[in-house]
């Protein structure tokens, strides 16, 4: 059985910090395939960028950054699912469709904290396996039974996709925010040039 860890979000652009998060996946010696999974629509983010443009933003990490590690899977599973999405199908999906992987799911702890909040949270949090990093003003419980620690670099530091969204329709400098394939891809397709127009800052 395959130990596998799931990192999934919007990746609206994938920055530094989800790169860190995928270097300490890699890093650990109980995992055994990180899976890149880019959400569908969600309600509560109005105006992603393209199902394709974020996974080939994803691809570009896998290739640029971590030199096509054969470990690192970029996959359109959950964008694939009825939309919107909800965690739980997501998990139910997932364990369906590969009954012989152990997933662990990568989480901040912020999310781990809101995770009662959403539906069927609180089976999830019982009984989901866990990768927690590091949020400031967060706790996370105790290493143990469905949860481990994941220990990243720029977790705390503010680094986000919708910081990076902001600083580049100001106009402020967001180079430091993604890699460099990420940032060029950007540029190329004018991504988020248009969000200001839109309503959507």
């Amino acid at each position: 059985m395959k130990e596998i860890a799931i990192f999934g979000g919007t990746f609206d652009p994938p920055t530094r910090a989800h790169d860190g998060i995928i270097e300490a996946c890699l890093e650990r010696p109980d995992i055994d395939e990180v899976w890149l999974m880019p959400s569908g629509c969600r309600a509560d983010k109005p105006g992603m960028s393209s199902n394709a443009a974020r996974l080939a933003m994803l691809e570009l990490v896998r290739s640029e950054i971590f030199n096509d590690d054969p470990r690192i899977v970029v996959t359109d599973f959950e964008q694939q699912l009825a939309q919107p999405t909800q965690t739980h199908r997501t998990v139910d999906a997932l364990e369906d469709t590969y009954p012989d992987n152990n997933f662990w799911f990568v989480y901040g702890a912020d999310a781990y904290q809101s995770m009662p909040e959403w539906e069927k949270g609180a089976e999830l949090r019982r009984r989901l396996g866990m990768l927690l990093v590091r949020r400031q003003d967060y706790e996370r419980p105790a290493e143990g039974g469905n949860i481990r620690h994941l220990e990243v670099e720029l977790a705390e530091d503010g680094v986000s996709s919708s910081l990076f969204r902001d600083a580049h329709v100001a106009d402020e400098p967001v180079d430091h925010l993604v890699n460099s394939a990420v940032m060029a891809y950007v540029r190329e397709q004018a991504l988020y040039a248009a969000e200001v127009t839109a309503g959507r800052i």
